[in-house]
C-alpha cells in the first residue's frame, strides 16, 4: 500500500468504508503534496460510535491542499488508486486490515489496471459522492456521542497503530521534538502553526496513551521510535557513527521520492529527535554533528 501510493505522480484515490485517522495521517505523508488526493468513505453514526471509523479524517483532508473528502452512505468497496494502477480487495484503511497491528485481520488486495471496465464503473459511482461538510461532521459526531453513551465499554473497537508492530517506513515529521509534549498536553498555542500541525501528525502515528506526565511521555516516545522501522534502522548504524552525509544517504535509501533538499531536512529532523528523546544513550557531537554513542565515564 505504502509503495503503491507513494509512486503516484498525478492522483491518489483512497476508497474505503472504514478509515482510522492514524492510518490516513501516515499514508498522507508518503503522497507527494502536488498529487491530487481524493478520499471516499461513509459516515454512519453507529459505526463512528463503535470506533470502527474516525470522523477526524475530515480535519486531515481539510488541511491538505488539493484534497477532497467524499461520502457515500452505501459504500462497501475498497479500492486504492495510484495514477493508472489500482489495488482492490477486502482491506479497509485500518491498522488491523493493513497488517500494521498485532493480531491483524486476514485480508487481500490485488492489483488491476485503471482501464478495466469494472474499475471505470466504480470510479463513476465514486464521482457521485457528496463532499463532506463541517455541518455534517458535527451532526454525525453528536449522533455518535449519544449512541456511544449507551454502548458497553467492551463494544468499542481499538484499532490504532501500535509500537509492537510499527509502520516499517515511518520517519518523524516535526522539526521541533520538544513541541510534541506541548501539543499532546494542549499547550500548543505559542507554537508556530506548521510546527503544531506536524506534531499532531506524529502523535497520530505514535498513538501515545492519554494522561502521561512529561517524563512518561518522553519515555514512551523513546521506546516507540526505536521500534519504528525507519528510525530503528538508523539507530542500528549509530555505533559506527553517522555523519550528516551518511544520514542523508540512509534517508534516501528509505525514501527514494526525496530530493537532496528533502533528504537533508529529514535527516536534520531525525538527528534532533535522537538528541532529544534518546540522549541517555546517544549524542550529537557539538562541532561535527556526528551522531554517536554517548561515552560512558
Amino acid at each position: 500500500m505504502v509503495q503503491h501510493i507513494s509512486e503516484a505522480r498525478s492522483e491518489v484515490i483512497l476508497c474505503a468504508p472504514f478509515i482510522k485517522k492514524g492510518v490516513l495521517a501516515a499514508l498522507i505523508k508518503v503522497v507527494n503534496p502536488q498529487v491530487s488526493l481524493k478520499v471516499i468513505t461513509r459516515w454512519l453514526p453507529g459505526e463512528i460510535a463503535l470506533g470502527v471509523s474516525d470522523l477526524e479524517v475530515f480535519e486531515l483532508i481539510r488541511k491538505r491542499e488539493n484534497s477532497f473528502l467524499g461520502l457515500l452512505d452505501n459504500l462497501h468497496a475498497k479500492m486504492y488508486v495510484s495514477d493508472e494502477k489500482c489495488l482492490i480487495g477486502s482491506a479497509n484503511l485500518t491498522s488491523k486490515a493493513l497488517g500494521w497491528a498485532p493480531a491483524s485481520n486476514i485480508e487481500m488486495l490485488f492489483g488491476v489496471s485503471r482501464s478495466e471496465q469494472e474499475v471505470s464503473n466504480l470510479l463513476a459511482k465514486l464521482d457521485c459522492a457528496r463532499e463532506a461538510t463541517f455541518a455534517e461532521y458535527e451532526s454525525v459526531n453528536e449522533q455518535a456521542a449519544e449512541l456511544r453513551g449507551a454502548l458497553p465499554e467492551a463494544a468499542m473497537v481499538a484499532d490504532e497503530m501500535t509500537v509492537e508492530n510499527p509502520l516499517e517506513w515511518w520517519l518523524p515529521e516535526c522539526a521541533v521534538p520538544s513541541a510534541l509534549y506541548a501539543t499532546y498536553a494542549g499547550r500548543y498555542q505559542k507554537l508556530a502553526e506548521g510546527v503544531a500541525e506536524d506534531a499532531r501528525l506524529d502523535l497520530d502515528v505514535l498513538s501515545v496513551p492519554e494522561g502521561l506526565d512529561e517524563e512518561s511521555f518522553r519515555n514512551y516516545v523513546a521506546l516507540a521510535i526505536v521500534n519504528m522501522g525507519g528510525v530503528r534502522e538508523i539507530v542500528k548504524q549509530i555505533p559506527a557513527r553517522i555523519s550528516d552525509q551518511k544520514g542523508e544517504y540512509l534517508v534516501g535509501s528509505m525514501r527514494s521520492d526525496f530530493d537532496g533538499q528533502a533528504r537533508d531536512k529529514q535527516w536534520q529532523i531525525i538527528r534532533e529527535w535522537i538528541d532529544f528523546f534518546l540522549s541517555d544513550t546517544y549524542e550529537v557531537a557539538p562541532e561535527s554533528y556526528v551522531v554517536r554513542l554517548r561515552p560512558k565515564y
